[in-house]
C-alpha cells in the first residue's frame, strides 16, 4: 500500500495566490506570507540550523517583501517574524510565536480572516504549550474570531472552549475573559442575547476586578453591540462611550467610533453620523470597518433621498470582498434603503438574498432582522420623504461633542497629509 497522502500546507495562500494577477499588491503579499510560513514550518522543527540551510529562502522571502509598496503593518509584522527566528536563542520559539500573531492580527485588520487562519493554526501546530500557553492561548481566540467572521460558528465555539481549557490550566486570567467575550459574542449573535449580555457582564466586571482595562473596554463594546440588537440606543451609546475610554488599540478604538455612530443614526442623529463614518471610512486601518461604514453611508444616503449618492455606495459595496456576514449585513441594509425610498420591488429581493444567506450560515439575529424587514415592506407607499432628522437627546449631548472634537482632530491630521482633496 502507498504511503498516505499529506494534505499541503498553507494550501489557502497558495489559493490565493493563484486567483490574483502577478504584481499586485495582494499577490506579492500573499507569496511573501507563504515563503514566511515555509520558513517557519522548517525553522520550528530545526532550529537556528534551518536559516543557515535555507539562506535562499529567507532571501527570497526579503525579495517579496522589498517588492510590496509603501508601509503596511502586514509588512512590519512579516518582517519582524524573519528578524525573531533570525535573532532567537536555539530553543526559544516564543519570539517568532508572538511575531505569528502579530502577522495574524494585521491579517485579520485587512479581512483576510482565511489567511489569518491558516497563520494561528501554523502556531498552535508548532509552539510547545508547556512552554508558551499564553501564546497558544491568544492564537486560539484569534482562531475564534476568524471562523466567526467566516461563518463558521460551531468551529469557533469549540476554539473558544479550547481556549478556555488552556488558560485555566496555565493560570491565564486574560486568555479565559477573552474567550469568555468571543463565546458571548456568538450567543448573541445566534440570537440569545439575555445569555450573551450575562456573559459580557460578568466578564467585564471580572475584567475590572483583575486590572484588565483593554479586556473590560473590549466586552463593554460588545455589550453595546447587544443594546443595539434589542434597539436600545441610547444603552449602547453609554456602553460604546465607556468602552473608548479604556481602549488603547487603534483598531478598537476605531471599531467602537464606527458603533458610536450607528447608534446616532439610529437615534435619527445623522449628522455627526455621517461625519464620523466619512472619515472612519476613509482613515480606518482596518478594511472591515471601512465596508461597515460604506454600509451605513449607503443608508444614511437613503434616509435622506439622495438616490445618486445610495447608487454610488451600492455599486461599490456589491463588487467588495465582504464576509459572509457583512454580505449579509449589506444586502439587509440595501433592501432597508429602497424601502426608505419607497421602491418595494427593488426592496424584497435583496432583504430575499439576505435572508437566505443569513439561514445558511446560521445568523440568527440577522435572520429575524430580514423577517422584520420583509414585513416592512408590505406596508410601504411608492414615494417617501426624507426621514426628518432629530434632535440631540440631552442625556448625550456630551458625547456627541466630544464625538465632533474627535472628528474635527482627524480632520486635521488628514489635512496635513494631503489625504482630503
Amino acid at each position: 500500500m502507498g504511503a498516505t497522502q499529506q494534505p499541503v500546507k498553507h494550501l489557502i495562500f497558495i489559493e490565493r495566490i493563484a486567483s490574483l494577477q502577478d504584481g499586485v499588491a495582494s499577490s506579492t503579499s500573499a507569496r511573501a506570507g507563504l515563503l514566511a510560513l515555509r520558513l517557519v514550518d522548517t525553522w520550528m522543527r530545526a532550529g537556528a540550523m534551518a536559516l543557515s540551510d535555507n539562506t535562499q529562502l529567507e532571501r527570497s522571502t526579503r525579495r517579496e517583501l522589498a517588492e510590496m509598496p509603501g508601509v503596511s503593518a502586514i509588512r512590519g509584522a512579516l518582517e519582524n517574524l524573519l528578524d525573531a527566528m533570525r535573532g532567537a536563542a536555539e530553543t526559544d520559539r516564543r519570539p517568532a510565536g508572538i511575531a505569528l500573531v502579530e502577522y495574524g492580527a494585521a491579517l485579520q485588520r485587512a479581512g483576510e480572516w482565511a489567511l489569518a487562519l491558516d497563520v494561528y493554526d501554523t502556531i498552535i501546530e508548532h509552539l510547545d504549550v508547556a512552554d508558551n500557553s499564553h501564546v497558544v492561548v491568544d492564537a486560539m481566540n484569534r482562531r475564534g474570531a476568524c471562523l466567526r467572521d467566516l461563518g463558521r460558528i460551531d468551529e469557533a465555539a469549540l476554539s473558544y472552549n479550547d481556549a478556555t481549557e488552556l488558560a485555566r490550566r496555565g493560570a491565564s486570567v486574560r486568555g479565559q475573559l477573552e474567550a469568555r467575550i468571543g463565546l458571548g459574542k456568538l450567543a448573541y449573535l445566534r440570537g440569545n442575547l439575555p445569555l450573551g449580555e450575562r456573559m459580557l457582564t460578568d466578564t467585564a466586571r471580572l475584567a475590572e476586578e483583575s486590572s484588565l482595562g483593554d479586556v473590560r473596554s473590549v466586552a463593554l463594546h460588545e455589550l453595546a453591540a447587544v443594546s443595539f440588537a434589542r434597539g436600545q440606543y441610547h444603552a449602547a451609546l453609554r456602553f460604546g462611550y465607556a468602552a473608548l475610554q479604556g481602549a488603547t488599540e487603534l483598531s478598537l478604538r476605531e471599531r467602537i467610533l464606527g458603533d458610536l455612530a450607528s447608534s446616532f443614526v439610529m437615534l435619527g442623529v445623522r449628522a455627526a453620523a455621517r461625519d464620523a463614518f466619512l472619515i472612519l471610512a476613509f482613515t480606518a486601518e482596518e478594511n472591515v470597518l471601512r465596508s461597515a461604514c460604506m454600509i451605513n453611508l449607503m443608508e444614511l444616503a437613503a434616509a435622506d433621498g439622495n438616490r445618486v449618492e445610495f447608487d454610488d455606495y451600492r455599486r461599490r459595496l456589491t463588487g467588495a470582498d465582504l464576509s459572509p456576514a457583512f454580505r449579509t449585513q449589506f444586502e439587509l441594509h440595501a433592501g432597508r434603503s429602497y424601502q426608505m425610498l419607497g421602491e418595494r420591488d427593488e426592496a424584497d429581493p435583496w432583504i430575499v438574498r439576505a435572508l437566505e444567506r443569513a439561514c445558511t450560515h446560521e445568523f440568527n439575529q440577522l435572520i429575524f432582522a430580514c423577517e422584520n424587514a420583509i414585513a416592512v415592506t408590505s406596508t410601504l407607499t411608492d414615494q417617501r420623504a426624507p426621514a426628518p432628522a432629530s434632535v440631540v437627546p440631552n442625556d448625550i449631548e456630551s458625547i456627541v461633542a466630544d464625538l465632533r472634537s474627535l472628528r474635527e482632530l482627524a480632520l486635521i491630521g488628514c489635512e496635513h497629509r494631503g489625504e482630503l482633496d
